[in-house]
């Protein structure tokens, strides 16, 4: 039987070193990327005030494979 979700699926695909950083940055602030795309989406549309957490320093780039 197939999966079946309450909302659709929507899919960004980052370049691979973008999302490898976000996963590193979403783990520093005890989140994940789901939660921090509809986070993102919910302050976009003014349904939050605030942008979801960010770490506090940047990521750096990391070293090509």
């Amino acid at each position: 039987m197939p999966s079946v979700h309450r909302h659709p699926a929507i899919t960004p695909r980052p370049p691979a070193e973008l999302r490898e950083r976000a996963k590193i940055a979403v783990a520093e602030v005890n989140s994940d990327l789901n939660a921090h795309v509809i986070a993102f989406l919910r302050w976009l549309v003014h349904d939050q005030d605030e942008p979801p957490a960010r770490p506090a320093k940047p990521i750096p780039k990391l070293p090509e494979k």
